[in-house]
């Protein structure tokens, strides 16, 4: 591409394409030499400026395709070609940070979802930089922080709920609605596994006995089931 020159009949600076075509300017000297050095450092780049997003995701999805399990690649390609319908026409390079987070955001996806839908696009555009079919990569610096946890824990008219609700069923309802008192009380998962029926008593007092210590089950003051504390019992 050869140096600009300015045309006194249109008053502005021009540049000549390899194709002949006139690319014209500014007015000002100094800030027509200024796009031009900005056109040539972009003609140095690899990769194609006039990429569209529908094509880059054609070449990305087709590799992945070969690389992933089929899960993983359907849980990509979703991401991938939701992205595609809403914003496959416009060029690689017109995609902002803004137009990413504005996508997820307009969709009724939970905190989860929009986080996988980011990283989906994040992970487009990084395979595109790294086989060279992108110049730059306008979304590499968008956040993409994680959601909050999905467990929380449950008030006590929730768990009173679900033990009514447990004993209600048929198959396996008044163990569950036993496993949910005892978490209830604090049993961890694993020790609510190993009680067998050995190791309880059927009396009102209620005894439990873990190794060499045996412990008293006391019911606490309160609407049930704020109930129970285990007492050491001495030997």
């Amino acid at each position: 591409m050869r140096k600009p020159f300015y045309r006194a009949s249109r008053k502005k600076w021009f540049v000549v394409r390899s194709s002949g075509k006139f690319i014209p300017l500014h007015e000002d000297e100094e800030e027509a030499f200024r796009i031009w050095n900005q056109m040539l450092e972009q003609s140095r780049r690899p990769g194609d400026p006039r990429l569209t997003v529908a094509a880059l995701a054609s070449r990305f999805l087709k590799e992945q395709e070969l690389l992933l399990k089929p899960d993983r690649y359907k849980h990509l390609e979703h991401y991938v070609c939701v992205f595609v319908a809403d914003h496959g026409g416009k060029r690689c390079n017109e995609v902002t940070k803004g137009t990413v987070a504005g996508w997820v955001n307009a969709t009724d996806w939970g905190d989860y979802a929009r986080r996988d839908g980011i990283a989906s696009v994040k992970q487009m555009y990084k395979w595109g930089m790294a086989k060279k079919h992108l110049p730059e990569n306008p979304i590499a610096t968008l956040p993409n922080p994680k959601p909050d946890p999905r467990e929380r824990v449950l008030s006590e008219d929730e768990h009173r709920r679900l033990i009514a609700v447990a004993r209600c069923q048929k198959e396996n309802g008044k163990e569950f609605a036993l496993v949910l008192i005892a978490s209830r009380c604090g049993a961890r998962p694993q020790q609510i596994r190993e009680v067998t029926a050995g190791r309880r008593s059927v009396r009102p007092t209620g005894r439990l006995v873990r190794g060499s210590q045996a412990f008293r089950l006391v019911q606490s003051a309160g609407p049930f089931p704020h109930p129970v504390r285990a007492v050491p019992v001495a030997n």
